[in-house]
């Protein structure tokens, strides 16, 4: 789950728009990204990056910042 944040980050701070985009961008970079992680990366679909988004505990990523 965080791997899959960390990747849609960069790939959002690389001007991807939309979780189709921020796959897609992953899949193009999925060799630099491997090194970066330093094993092999499958890459997320979008609806998998969708489904982390939705699934954040909100509340308990306040807590984390008070």
């Amino acid at each position: 789950m965080g791997e899959v944040i960390y990747l849609s980050l960069l790939a959002m701070l690389s001007g991807a728009n939309s979780y189709k985009d921020m796959a897609l961008w992953i899949a193009v970079k999925r060799r630099e990204l491997s090194k970066l992680l330093g094993h092999g990366l499958l890459p997320p679909a979008y609806t998998t990056i969708r489904n982390v988004y939705l699934n954040i505990d909100l509340e308990a990523l306040n807590k984390m910042w008070v």
